[in-house]
């Protein structure tokens, strides 16, 4: 018997993803789900038979366009086939096709999806503010893309945004926003259902449960993979991160982005290292971590911490130092 989906959801990281199962795990069940590559493979494999792999540009300008007709062509083939139109739907709204997907919903509900929710809001609307026939050519261009011309919570499908209050709330679309606790969330589902969670997640137990006893954890991002850095320089930039923090006798523990390719490993041989698929928002959850500092540029993992440990965060003001080397 074919099942009967009632909701949908488009998300590109696994931290959305993961907030979306938290917060609505009687959905799972009946949700068909839309990934980006963003979601590692071990992850995707998951939900086989019940998503739609919506690959984002890779390989050039080639590549992207006939993704694009390929999306354009498949995407109403898959929601006519699994009678996906008119239904609830969920996720990120700044992704390739999400207006395709908020379009053809009943309405929308925005999750988070890091601190973007809340530092590139007033760029957004300031943009299209002071260049406005800019911003109206980009949405045209956008548009072919099946990108919403104004994301964050302003398309007006979008109903409820759900934040975890990480940061100050921008002061835009207030009625539509809801705080959330992420370890309240949690802490309201069964044994059972977290459990459903870690194995949809590929989530050890064992290792989640671990100890997790560092004096230094640097959180790495995609930077290179994202085009904004070159590889050696991002390696470059991270070598003097933990030169600078770094002295002899410190345990050190990366956690890398689940879309980076880099081998941390055998650049840094002397750390410890956790899994890059694993939501680092779920190991602070489910583990006993006693982490003296923790750093990076921007990455959102770092405001899951509480106040016990130190949070060197550096911006990216300093990413742009190594980018005009």
């Amino acid at each position: 018997m074919k099942r009967l989906y009632t909701q949908i959801c488009q998300v590109d990281t696994v931290y959305s993803l993961f907030l979306y199962l938290i917060l609505f795990p009687r959905n799972i069940e009946s949700t068909f789900f839309f990934f980006g590559s963003g979601i590692p493979d071990i992850v995707k494999e998951q939900f086989k038979g019940h998503s739609f792999i919506i690959k984002k540009k890779q390989g050039g300008v080639l590549y992207s366009l006939l993704n694009i007709c390929r999306c354009w062509v498949l995407l109403p083939i898959v929601y006519l086939k699994y009678r996906l139109y008119k239904k609830v739907s969920y996720g990120q709204d700044h992704l390739i096709f999400a207006q395709f997907v908020i379009s053809n919903s009943l309405f929308y509900i925005l999750l988070e999806d890091g601190v973007g929710n809340y530092t590139d809001v007033d760029t957004i609307v300031l943009y299209k503010k002071e260049h406005y026939f800019l911003w109206k050519l980009k949405s045209i261009i956008n548009s072919l893309r099946g990108v919403v011309s104004q994301p964050m919570g302003f398309h007006p499908k979008i109903k409820k945004i759900y934040l975890s209050g990480m940061m100050e709330v921008p002061p835009y679309n207030r009625e539509k926003i809801e705080i959330f606790s992420l370890q309240e969330s949690w802490g309201r589902l069964s044994v059972k259902v977290q459990n459903e969670i870690l194995h949809l997640l590929c989530a050890n137990e064992v290792l989640l449960k671990k100890n997790y006893n560092y004096d230094i954890l640097l959180l790495t991002q995609c930077f290179s993979e994202d085009g904004m850095i070159d590889e050696d320089k991002k390696i470059q930039m991270y070598r003097d991160i933990l030169q600078t923090y770094f002295c002899e006798g410190k345990k050190v523990c990366i956690k890398s982005h689940p879309r980076e390719k880099t081998d941390y490993k055998s650049i840094f041989p002397f750390a410890e290292f956790i899994p890059s698929y694993i939501p680092f928002e779920l190991l602070v959850l489910m583990s006993k971590h006693n982490i003296k500092s923790a750093i990076t540029v921007n990455s959102t993992a770092i405001y899951s911490l509480d106040k016990s440990v130190e949070k060197v965060i550096l911006g990216m003001g300093y990413l742009q130092k190594y980018r005009n080397e």
